[in-house]
């Protein structure tokens, strides 16, 4: 799924997969807009995909693809390499965040005493004994 969305970035055909392209109308643009982290996983797929393409999708009859995939394979790791500290700022600031957001028991003693949670239990303890998917969902 990763390799087909960057396959759609650079014009949806595999001739069209280059060092270029793939760097000019995919990382840049999503760097601009994304989540780092997004971008190495997807990267790496791409590493996945080229790694394969030589030996089981390129007939010999189609060598500039071969040539694409090598360049390729030669740049993704230094991609990747540099958007690792993007991805290890992003990491430390969702960790500060989640130490920031935790929920303390207080927070939980409130909620079960909310007019929420009790009409929530209410409504499960009126259900079927075979509830439907709607009175599930609905709980």
């Amino acid at each position: 799924m990763a390799v087909k969305q960057i396959l759609t970035h650079v014009g949806g055909q595999i001739d069209n997969l280059t060092k270029e392209a793939v760097n000019s109308q995919y990382v840049q643009p999503m760097m601009a807009h994304s989540v780092p982290l997004s971008v190495c996983s997807k990267l790496m797929s791409l590493d996945y995909f080229c790694q394969f393409m030589p030996k089981e999708l390129i007939p010999s009859s189609f060598p500039h693809l071969s040539s694409n995939s090598t360049e390729l394979l030669n740049v993704l790791p230094a991609w990747g390499q540099s958007l690792r500290s993007r991805c290890t700022v992003q990491e430390v600031k969702r960790r500060v965040l989640d130490g920031v957001d935790c929920i303390t028991p207080i927070d939980i003693q409130n909620y079960l005493e909310s007019d929420y949670a009790k009409s929530a239990e209410q409504m499960l303890q009126a259900l079927p004994a075979n509830p439907s998917v709607y009175d599930y969902a609905r709980c």
